[in-house]
């Protein structure tokens, strides 16, 4: 959601000089940059004032190859991503293409086969993304122990995320948006870099690409029904926007094949505006993961699993089953939170939805997932 009528870039032909600049750089900087890229420069906090950050944080020594997960917003990724953070050997990045939209490299929805210029630059964004420290990047709560960092350590980390925090509610976050948190990791011991988006699945296919066998991709793909009523709720609640247009995802290459003319596609429905969105979205990154040998998770059947199931998710990805992430799933199924939260109870979380929408809503639910294999998995 929220990005499909953003700027209309069309075709894959942005400005071809902004491509060329980030080639003719990725040659200069490939001997200097690490798999984690730069930070950023010094923070100014007034005229003449500056707060150094800390310099690029890395994962080249002793690290492995990065999972990835995308999803749709209100797909239950927050709590798949905090389930792989509760290991001690996971780095974990919160949606750091919000924090950086990167539309100086990519559009949000490609149309087409991606070329040489655009790998190339879907390489530098992911650097970028990976080199992200800021507190809505790596603050995300519940906060667990990791092997890589000393209790000392974690608690002067989680001290700086505070801070930044409160500085950023009393009306300073344009002064603290570039400062970086320090990773304060041991630089011998072991790291596992998980990053979580829920608006990139019209990349996913490109950056699948260009990151080769440095990406682990993971799709997880919720129930339509679900993820309507999930938004529906955030926007009578107040804390989601109302679902907005198609735009550019009416141009993409799972609309024309299904055979949709972004010129007469027509519909105000908030219903058929979500069922639609969930289903081109999804179908965007569905083939890629497929077909590059990525992981499939569909949430409900996850959540039913239990631990047998995310024990074995672990293990596809190639990380062990802890008894820290043990205790986390329990302690996740044992109550439920609030809109936003990790902690929710098991049978809501897959039924909830039966009870909020009527026959009629799932019929036109249905209808459209139908179009298309990823929805024909939940019908």
């Amino acid at each position: 959601m929220g990005h499909a009528a953003g700027a209309r870039l069309r075709g894959n032909r942005l400005p071809v000089r902004v491509y060329r600049d980030r080639v003719h750089r990725l040659s200069r900087t490939t001997a200097r940059r690490t798999r984690l890229g730069d930070t950023g420069a010094p923070l100014s906090l007034a005229a003449g004032a500056t707060l150094p950050l800390m310099p690029p944080a890395t994962v080249s020594s002793g690290s492995t190859a990065h999972i990835c997960i995308f999803s749709a917003p209100r797909s239950g990724s927050t709590w798949l991503a905090k389930l792989f953070d509760s290991h001690p050997d996971v780095l974990y990045l919160h949606e750091p293409e919000l924090f950086n939209r990167g539309l100086d490299f990519l559009p949000y929805w490609l149309n087409g086969s991606p070329d040489e210029i655009y790998i190339a630059a879907a390489r530098d964004y992911f650097y970028r993304l990976i080199g992200l420290r800021s507190s809505r990047v790596i603050g995300r709560t519940p906060f667990f122990r990791k092997n890589y960092r000393s209790t000392s350590s974690e608690l002067v980390r989680q001290g700086l995320i505070g801070a930044v925090k409160l500085l950023e509610s009393l009306g300073l976050e344009r002064a603290t948006r570039n400062f970086a948190i320090p990773d304060f990791r041991d630089p011998d011991k072991l790291i596992v870099p998980v990053v979580k988006s829920v608006s990139a699945l019209g990349r996913a296919r490109i950056l699948i690409e260009a990151m080769g066998d440095e990406l682990r991709p993971i799709l997880l793909i919720r129930h339509p029904c679900a993820v309507v009523a999930s938004i529906r709720r955030g926007v009578a609640l107040g804390v989601m926007g109302p679902q907005s247009e198609l735009g550019q995802l009416l141009e993409t290459g799972s609309a024309k094949g299904l055979g949709i003319d972004p010129h007469s596609f027509t519909t105000s429905d908030e219903v058929d505006l979500i069922a639609w969105n969930w289903l081109l979205a999804n179908a965007e990154a569905y083939q890629a993961v497929k077909t590059t040998g990525g992981t499939m998770v569909i949430y409900e059947s996850l959540v039913s699993g239990g631990a047998d199931a995310a024990a074995k998710l672990f293990t596809q990805v190639g990380l062990r089953w802890t008894d820290e992430t043990a205790r986390f799933l329990k302690d996740s199924r044992s109550r439920n939170g609030g809109y936003y939260s990790v902690y929710r109870d098991p049978s809501q979380a897959i039924n909830g939805w039966k009870l909020e929408l009527d026959s009629a809503i799932v019929a036109r639910i249905r209808k459209i997932s139908l179009q298309h294999p990823v929805g024909q998995l939940f019908f």
